[in-house]
């Protein structure tokens, strides 16, 4: 697929009636043309979205984004404002990426609340669900896919990180008005509104240039680290206060674990959730005291018995069993003992009376509605929820650990979403 062809189906888009600030709408008609592609096209498809996203990811493009939010822009927000963008079309496209100001001349759409709303997910979400769902989210298909792809250097490019790990320098006083004066005149008074109330969070905040790390000592932004487990080693390109992003006092997975990086391996490879922690990097010439030590129980320090894993892998075995060939479904919704140990509760009443169960992928909207069950077992539950899964080809929160009543209609089936985990 050439830049030329990529374009002509964007504003393909736009003249069968897709805009970009109509979300569902739009989401249906780019759903129809990527399932009129195979998977080499779609892929193509994404690819290029992706390279425009991250042409479009600058620090000016950033501040843009946040003005017309009119507050802090985070990382799900920013790529709704980029996605909104490219939908508008080349000439649109060509004008912001010269001047982040000219999205003012977009139209910039409020919300009921009369809050500015320039987001479209689904140009930066949909494209990768439909071509999971078109190679059956098989890795050496997608992998060889990806490779004929990549072999194009006019499209190549990096792809999104927290925008955190990209260090832009704060924003200076009056550079706002100087540099963006359309959409300073549209939002200012809104930002400087948002930035003084108590709702502001700064998605910047928590990425730190250098970290006291327990075990580790002083670790700097290009730092080499080596692991104790294999000797493999990776160079620091960021550092994160895990407990600023998550908002909490107490620190993800404990004191121990406070920081994490995004880093290179040895082999090219950059991802950003390596953990720094003493027990499992130290530096080229410290000392190697090998990785943690086994517990009297004979497990790494998890705190779970070989007991309780062996009910656990027995449930879901079960749950295996009876629901066929594509199971993505952990079942977590069991009950324990009075020594803590799991209870299969598979064959269990899960709700009296007529139940429907619905969701919504929050990355791009679309919606999965079940039929109706009645008085369903924790079984059928697993059930339903694993089609939700695959309906939303949602890989990622695949642990079910319950369901909420939202709605209960009179004289009708009460209506009910999962409680996924991650």
């Amino acid at each position: 697929m050439t830049h030329d062809d990529f374009w002509r189906h964007i504003e393909g888009l736009i003249h069968a009636g897709a805009h970009a600030n109509k979300p569902e709408p739009y989401r249906k008609r780019l759903a129809a043309l990527l399932d009129s592609f195979d998977a080499h096209q779609v892929a193509w498809f994404l690819h290029h979205v992706n390279y425009r996203l991250s042409r479009l990811r600058t620090r000016g493009h950033w501040l843009a984004a946040t003005l017309a939010h009119a507050g802090a822009c985070d990382d799900e927000d920013f790529a709704a404002f980029r996605s909104w963008v490219i939908a508008h079309g080349r000439d649109a496209f060509d004008q912001v990426l010269a001047n982040p100001d000219r999205a003012a001349s977009l139209g910039i759409p409020l919300d009921r609340n009369g809050d500015p709303k320039p987001a479209l997910n689904a140009l930066a979400w949909t494209p990768g669900k439909i071509f999971d769902k078109k190679t059956r989210s098989d890795a050496d298909t997608q992998s060889a896919i990806w490779k004929t792809i990549a072999a194009d250097e006019s499209t190549r490019h990096e792809e999104d990180f927290h925008i955190g790990w990209s260090y832009w320098e704060p924003v200076a006083p009056g550079e706002l008005e100087r540099d963006f004066p359309a959409l300073w005149a549209a939002f200012g008074a809104r930002y400087r509104d948002h930035l003084a109330s108590s709702d502001y969070d700064d998605p910047l905040a928590g990425f730190v240039r250098s970290a006291e790390v327990k075990g580790l000592g002083q670790v700097n932004i290009g730092d080499t680290l080596v692991s104790r487990h294999d000797g493999t080693s990776f160079v620091v390109l960021g550092i994160s206060d895990t407990a600023a992003i998550f908002g909490d006092d107490e620190y993800l997975g404990g004191d121990d674990f406070r920081y994490i990086a995004r880093v290179q391996e040895e082999d090219g490879e950059i991802h950003s959730n390596q953990g720094l922690s003493g027990r499992h990097q130290r530096r080229p010439d410290d000392p190697d005291t090998g990785p943690p030590e086994e517990d009297d129980d004979g497990d790494m320090g998890s705190g779970v018995s070989d007991e309780s894993m062996e009910l656990d892998d027995a449930i879901q075995a079960r749950v295996k069993a009876a629901l066929g060939d594509d199971v993505r479904v952990i079942y977590e919704a069991y009950d324990y003992d009075d020594e803590d140990l799991p209870v299969d509760n598979l064959d269990q009443r899960a709700h009296k009376g007529k139940i429907r169960f619905v969701a919504e992928d929050p990355n791009d909207g679309e919606t999965f509605e079940s039929e109706t069950l009645e008085n369903p077992t924790w079984l059928d539950v697993a059930r339903v929820a694993n089609q939700m899964l695959i309906a939303l080809n949602d890989h990622h929160h695949v642990y079910l650990e319950g369901f909420d009543i939202v709605k209960r209609p009179k004289g009708e089936a009460a209506i009910a979403e999962f409680s996924m985990g991650s």
